[in-house]
């Protein structure tokens, strides 16, 4: 579900975004941290820059729906999807469990962020 958000975003910036001229660009990131509760979770970051001025679009379409609502959903987590003039921002945030509980890979663990910082960096590794 997540490539499928990226596909999304990546076809609009081709299309009416940064990736339709040659002075934009796109700034994917992510942090691990803990949550209120201590448990890890992930924020992604999708950031255009440099495109065309950005008008929110009338029309919500099926795109829209996997951005804002499918994903989030599926996850058990929270999306934001922000048309700002400067260009599209879209974050997901989501508990690690429930990505690995969709994964579902056998032996799959990742370590919690370290306790003294939510910037501490975090290696996912297969557990023995």
């Amino acid at each position: 579900m997540i490539g499928l958000a990226l596909h999304e975003l990546a076809t609009n910036a081709a299309k009416h975004g940064a990736f339709s001229n040659s002075s934009g660009a796109v700034i994917v990131s992510w942090d691990i941290a803990s949550d209120a509760t201590g448990s890890p979770q992930i924020e992604l970051v999708w950031r255009e820059t440099g495109g065309p001025l950005v008008v929110s679009p009338r029309t919500v379409g099926f795109g829209r729906e996997v951005l804002e609502e499918m994903l989030a959903e599926s996850l058990d987590g929270a999306t934001t999807l922000s048309f700002e003039t400067s260009g599209v921002v879209w974050r997901l945030t989501a508990l690690i469990s429930s990505m690995a509980a969709i994964i579902a890979l056998p032996g799959n663990a990742i370590e919690p962020p370290g306790k003294t910082s939510h910037s501490d960096v975090v290696q996912p590794h297969l557990a023995a």
